[in-house]
């Protein structure tokens, strides 16, 4: 038995970079993954991982047994507001490992243990792969009653639990801007309710905490897999690559390879095989992005020429707990985002926004009463639309 469980939960169809995940958890032997998911039709056990099949149903039965309290989950997303809980409730599961964690499936893996070595095992009780706040799609737990128990001392668990939201409780509660951008304490925000964030943060002088900028994000290119080590510009060596604005971005494409292979690569926009593809998919992103910005520039003249306008309500709106509002500055309509704000040039096909100077999309949907926000779609090095 290894030292570390990592606990994964998947809910409906699994997407094109599920056979990645899978590839980058086997190959990573020092560590064993149970998986649970309504995809598998029986339990089964590879290597280090195991599939265990389970429904929405099972898991809100579970943790209602085991958390005293009524779950009705009504969509895996919610789930990630139990992870902090997840001691309590996967207890059975996890007997014998001193320390447990929780994943995301939009990962590849390099050698966790090179990183979350035996010096850190000793050293720490909670371990994040973030430096600003617990990295909710990776990371590691004692496994003792205090570490398991402590999201009870969150004032707001209970009703988190039970709200059908994600309440992303087991990050910053959305706070990023002001604990990434700001470098605020959590306990110095406006955060409304008590996320896990919080309660690590409180008990700082009596549990280790470790916070250190392991893995990368964004869509950074010049990283290679090779054998289970997983790096970045041939230079740094990186535990994981989180997906979440690769998977998202207007370029990308499913990658659909019948084999994993031990080596590849993978760019800003695209995953290849061999590295003298390097230059094609280069010319290709390059070419990609040339059109891309063409396609915006018509866009806005199109948008201009025929005078589309609509119609915004002022007002204050909210995403991932950011403040944004919606001003009318003489004719035109701009979004300020705490001090700056940005010109809003509405697409001539399609019922969105651009923020000037600003790479954020803006859904936009009318009530009957006037057209409003409904959700911003991507903010990253490129567009979205969806």
């Amino acid at each position: 038995m290894n030292q570390i469980v990592i606990i994964v939960f998947y809910f409906g169809q699994f997407p094109w970079y599920y056979d990645f995940f899978i590839n980058s958890c086997l190959n990573n032997p020092n560590v064993d993954f149970l998986f649970f998911s309504d995809n598998f039709k029986k339990k089964e056990q590879t290597k280090n991982l195991t599939k265990f099949p389970f429904s929405l149903e099972n898991f809100n039965t579970l943790s209602s047994n085991k958390l005293k309290m009524k779950i009705d989950v009504k969509g895996g997303y919610k789930i990630c507001d139990f992870r902090p809980a997840f001691g309590v409730v996967f207890e059975d599961y996890i007997i014998g490992y001193e320390f447990w964690g929780y994943s995301d499936i939009d990962l590849i893996f390099g050698r966790i243990t090179e990183f979350i070595n035996n010096e850190i095992l000793q050293n720490f009780d909670f371990v994040s792969v973030k430096a600003e706040y617990p990295s909710g799609y990776f990371a590691i737990v004692k496994n003792n009653i205090e570490m398991n128990e402590i999201f009870r001392q969150s004032k707001d668990y209970e009703y988190i639990f039970q709200e059908d939201k994600n309440m992303l409780f087991e990050e910053c509660g959305g706070y990023y801007n002001e604990v990434v951008n700001l470098g605020l304490n959590i306990l110095d925000t406006n955060c409304k309710y008590e996320t896990f964030h919080h309660v690590l943060e409180k008990n700082s002088d009596k549990i280790r905490l470790f916070f250190d900028f392991l893995s990368i994000e964004g869509i950074p290119g010049n990283i290679k897999y090779q054998n289970g080590i997983l790096s970045y510009k041939n230079e740094f060596e990186v535990i994981l690559y989180h997906l979440s604005h690769f998977k998202s971005n207007v370029f990308c494409r499913d990658i659909n390879w019948k084999k994993i292979p031990q080596e590849y690569f993978i760019s800003k926009y695209s995953f290849y095989k061999r590295r003298f593809c390097k230059i094609y998919f280069n010319l290709k992103n390059y070419v990609k992005v040339k059109l891309f910005n063409q396609y915006f520039f018509v866009n806005k003249f199109i948008s201009q020429l025929i005078n589309k306008k609509f119609y915004l309500k002022e007002g204050k709106f909210k995403y991932m707990n950011q403040e944004i509002m919606i001003v009318k500055i003489k004719n035109s309509y701009c979004l300020k985002i705490g001090e700056d704000s940005y010109e809003i040039i509405f697409s001539a096909f399609n019922d969105f926004f651009f923020a000037k100077g600003k790479k954020i999309t803006y859904k936009v949907l009318h009530d009957g009463n006037g057209f409003f926000i409904d959700q911003i779609l991507f903010d990253g090095n490129t567009i979205r639309y969806s």
